[in-house]
């Protein structure tokens, strides 16, 4: 059981567990310990992020002391805006010396503690450092991981993950020998600390997937109409438009009449999107023109029995 840990009036809470979701004040704990115990230039897509406890290590105490304080509040106040830091002390047990940071949010007091030995320790034993941004409120996340030159073998599911937070489960239960993984809330990012010497983690990526549909709205000669094709596994959604839909204004209008249960419809110049409150997985949408008589355009040939 490692050093490192939280201590408030009358509790103790251990940030080993890292596989816990974090929101709130426990998000705010973790990101402090990630902020004190990476190293400057370990993460690769922030050479700066960081703190600089580790250059004075090996220097003696009384020395060492009041710069690993500095590098506290430094990197504290760069990194973690959420907080007002309201003292560091310290104090010194035989060969090993202890930091208590005081931190303000809001009304709230903590103090998060760390000593010198169990940093020293973990830094000896950290790893590889990957990160992956995400797009909050997306409607699926889909998570990629290869270590040692190859996909894990561990594939996460095709369908992908409805929210960050069943990801997180899912990666800790079936991800972890590759290392720690963090959920850093409002950085929308993902974090793995990748300290098992039996896997070297090469890629590590979250895709986003929004759930929307588009169609390019075509340019309409006289006496046209547009025609919307909305299908569901290469079948029409009834009902079908009429030659009375002639502007983009009038696509709208019968989209939003017709097919809104489906989601949100808008209009853009040039192009209609549907952003679905369903799976639109298996779901197509096109918007063509007719020639003047009703009858589909030259070149329209979508296999739609109509």
């Amino acid at each position: 059981m490692s050093g490192v840990g939280l201590l408030t009036k009358d509790w103790q809470i251990s940030l080993e567990d890292v596989g816990l979701l974090k929101v709130g004040l426990d998000d705010i704990r973790q990101c402090i310990k990630i902020i004190l115990f990476t190293r400057k230039g370990e993460d690769p897509l922030r050479p700066h992020f960081g703190c600089g406890i580790s250059d004075w290590l090996d220097f003696p105490v009384n020395m060492a002391i009041p710069h690993m304080k500095k590098e506290i509040l430094a990197a504290l106040r760069r990194y973690e805006k959420r907080i007002r830091v309201r003292k560091i002390t310290h104090e010194i047990k035989g060969s090993n010396v202890f930091f208590f940071i005081t931190y303000s949010v809001n009304d709230r007091i903590d103090e998060f503690s760390i000593d010198i030995n169990s940093y020293r320790e973990e830094q000896g034993s950290s790893g590889n450092i990957l990160s992956a941004i995400y797009t909050p409120d997306a409607f699926r996340y889909y998570f990629f991981l290869e270590a040692n030159g190859v996909p894990t073998p561990i594939e996460p599911p095709a369908a992908g993950f409805a929210s960050i937070q069943d990801a997180m489960i899912w990666v800790n239960s079936n991800w972890y020998l590759y290392g720690k993984w963090f959920h850093i809330p409002h950085q929308s990012k993902v974090m793995l600390f990748a300290d098992n010497p039996d896997y070297h983690v090469n890629t590590f990526q979250i895709e986003s997937s929004d759930n929307i549909l588009s169609a390019v709205i075509p340019i309409l000669n006289p006496g046209e109409f547009y025609i919307i094709l909305f299908s569901y596994n290469g079948n029409l959604i009834e009902p079908q438009n009429g030659s009375d839909v002639i502007t983009a204004e009038d696509i709208l209008q019968f989209s939003n009449n017709n097919y809104g249960d489906y989601g949100q419809w808008s209009v853009e110049p040039g192009k209609l999107t549907l952003k679905g409150s369903v799976d639109l997985t298996d779901y197509n949408l096109e918007i063509l023109t007719s020639d003047g008589t009703g009858a589909f355009s030259d070149g329209f040939n979508i296999g739609f029995d109509i």
